[in-house]
C-alpha cells in the first residue's frame, strides 16, 4: 500500500480516515473559496453553514449544513446541482436549505449559520 503497488479498498480509507478524526469542517474549510463560487455559478449567494460543522461537533458521519440566498431565477436544480458539487469537493453528504424556505424544524438551526 506505502510503496503505490496496493491500492486502498474503500474500507481501509474509511478506517483511516476515522482513525485521523476527518471531518466535514475540514474539507470545507479548505474549499471554501470553490463552493463560494460553485454557489455564485448556481445563481446562489451568501453561502452559510450551520449545524455539527459550525460547532464543532462534527465526526466522519456527519453531513455539511448550507444556507443560500437564491437569485431571482434560482430554483430547485440549482440547489441540486450546488449541493451535488460541494459534495464531490468535500467528500461529504451536503444539505443546501434556500434562505427563503427554511423548513419549522431548521429555523433554530439556521439561525447560528455563518458566513463561508
Amino acid at each position: 500500500m506505502e510503496s503505490g503497488r496496493r491500492s486502498v479498498s474503500d474500507e481501509m480509507l474509511e478506517r483511516v480516515l476515522r482513525a485521523a478524526d476527518y471531518r466535514p469542517s475540514i474539507p470545507l474549510a479548505a474549499h471554501a473559496d470553490a463552493i463560494i463560487a460553485s454557489a455564485r455559478a448556481h445563481g446562489l449567494a451568501n453561502p452559510r453553514v450551520f449545524g455539527s460543522a459550525l460547532r464543532g461537533e462534527d465526526t466522519f458521519d456527519s453531513d455539511i449544513d448550507l444556507l443560500v440566498t437564491p437569485a431571482s431565477g434560482a430554483d430547485l436544480f440549482d440547489l441540486a446541482l450546488f449541493a451535488a458539487e460541494v459534495e464531490e469537493l468535500t467528500g461529504f453528504p451536503v444539505e443546501a436549505v434556500a434562505d427563503t424556505s427554511v423548513p419549522d424544524v431548521l429555523k433554530s438551526a439556521v439561525r447560528e449559520a455563518v458566513p463561508l
